[in-house]
């Protein structure tokens, strides 16, 4: 008999964690010594810092880079977000797409920056945002859900003290209520830099307003729309990622969104998960999916932008 799935990712993460806290978490930002002062056993113990949701995006070099195109957003609690928006290059505006790039990459990296100047010829205004990187912790956390656990039936486990694992249990516990929180603190942060790229959107006269998202993007933007329901009235998938472990509530999801949406994945590639989620949303009965295969990298480059604004603004203009 042996540990449950549950219970052992449980364990996993508990024992990762501390593990990680214990040297900083990687995240946590290490004082400099003090003039005179070793860094050495003799130094005074620092107190633990929690690692926090932070960018890391170069907004302000981007700003002084992009001077024509910034808009700063007002995102409430996650602060001043960077936008970098293209406006229709049309006598007759389509409408707007907000470009949200792939996990830890800035507002004009890649594909994402490429992509406002062919979508703004074609008369839809793009704005593009970066997407900050959740805390390490999180990240982990999530990476170890997906992993398949070893299963080894012929062990037979150790006996365990009963206050010992009360306090595994306890540890666990605090533990996992940590990672609520930083998973709770991330969608916040995301809903608040989605809203007020919409809302800035919205402000300046744009409708129809489209949600564009690469890789993890993707998964970002569908659960904002499914939590949220923000004005928008269309989502496009480029080469998506969604969180590990957590695909299957796809089809839920899209039930909430209830909106048409439009993914795009690499020809080249023939994506084995792209196959697997057109199934899932056949068998669910969504009718507003569209799948469209591209000829491009994965993930796409700057050079791919061309069609595929081509693609995205056809679709569009259905």
């Amino acid at each position: 008999m042996g540990i449950s799935k549950p219970g052992a990712f449980r364990l996993s993460v508990m024992m990762w964690l501390l593990l990680a806290w214990d040297a900083g978490a990687q995240s946590a930002v290490q004082p400099a010594a003090s003039p005179g002062q070793s860094s050495g056993q003799n130094a005074p113990a620092m107190p633990l810092e929690r690692a926090t949701i932070t960018s890391g995006l170069d907004s302000e070099a981007l700003a002084r880079a992009n001077p024509d195109r910034v808009v700063w957003l007002d995102a409430g609690d996650s602060g001043r977000v960077l936008g970098l928006l293209e406006p229709e290059r049309s006598a007759s505006p389509k409408g707007a797409v907000v470009l949200l790039n792939n996990e830890g990459l800035s507002a004009d990296a890649g594909v994402i920056g490429a992509l406002r100047a062919p979508l703004a010829e074609a008369g839809w205004a793009a704005l593009s945002m970066g997407l900050p990187m959740p805390d390490y912790a999180l990240q982990k956390a999530w990476q170890m859900e997906a992993e398949p656990l070893p299963v080894t039936p012929t062990e037979t486990p150790a006996p365990v003290d009963a206050a010992a694992k009360t306090n595994d249990s306890v540890m666990i516990d605090v533990i996992e209520k940590d990672l609520k929180t930083l998973e709770q603190a991330y969608r916040k942060q995301q809903h608040e830099r989605l809203q007020a790229a919409i809302g800035e959107l919205v402000r300046r006269g744009y409708s129809p307003v489209m949600l564009l998202g690469l890789g993890l993007g993707a998964d970002v933007i569908v659960r904002e729309v499914a939590a949220n329901r923000p004005a928008v009235s269309a989502l496009i998938w480029l080469t998506p990622t969604f969180q590990a472990g957590r695909a299957q509530s796809l089809p839920d999801l899209m039930k909430a969104v209830n909106l048409p949406v439009l993914e795009l994945f690499s020809q080249r590639e023939q994506s084995k998960e792209a196959g697997q989620r057109q199934a899932l949303m056949s068998r669910a009965g969504h009718q507003q999916y569209r799948q469209q295969p591209v000829a491009m990298e994965r993930p796409p480059v700057r050079r791919d932008a061309a069609q595929i604004a081509a693609r995205i603004t056809a679709w569009l203009e259905r």
